[in-house]
């Protein structure tokens, strides 16, 4: 998470494109102290931000198994890109964080927003 101070004006707009994008960006790192307290990137303004890559849409997003969303990523980058998953729910904790089934096994997924899922929809 990037973080600009207060005072220094935000074209949201700008902000706003941003969202969902592979970005390259200077700052400074803030290490938080555990806990509630997480590490922080302080960045001077928005022309710190340099776009790698726009997001992409879902339709775009490659189909993956549950075994492949298990494996250890090398690239913390790559796992944070969107992807497509198909199978059954079989928990929902509070929307976020549910558990989906396929035939390579179970994966615990979690959605940016509250997802209305039930057990057994797909």
């Amino acid at each position: 998470m990037a973080y600009v101070p207060r005072g220094v004006p935000v074209e949201v707009k700008r902000a706003q494109a941003l969202v969902g994008s592979v970005v390259r960006v200077r700052g400074v790192w803030k290490r938080g102290a555990g806990g509630t307290d997480p590490s922080h990137l302080l960045v001077a303004d928005l022309a710190e931000f340099v776009e790698l890559e726009r997001p992409k849409r879902l339709g775009d997003a490659p189909l993956v198994t549950a075994a492949v969303l298990n494996r250890p990523q090398s690239d913390p980058i790559d796992a944070r890109r969107p992807v497509r998953v198909e199978g059954v729910l079989t928990l929902n904790q509070g929307g976020r964080h549910f558990y989906l089934l396929d035939g390579t096994g179970a994966v615990q997924l979690r959605a940016r927003d509250a997802l209305d899922l039930r057990p057994a929809s797909a």
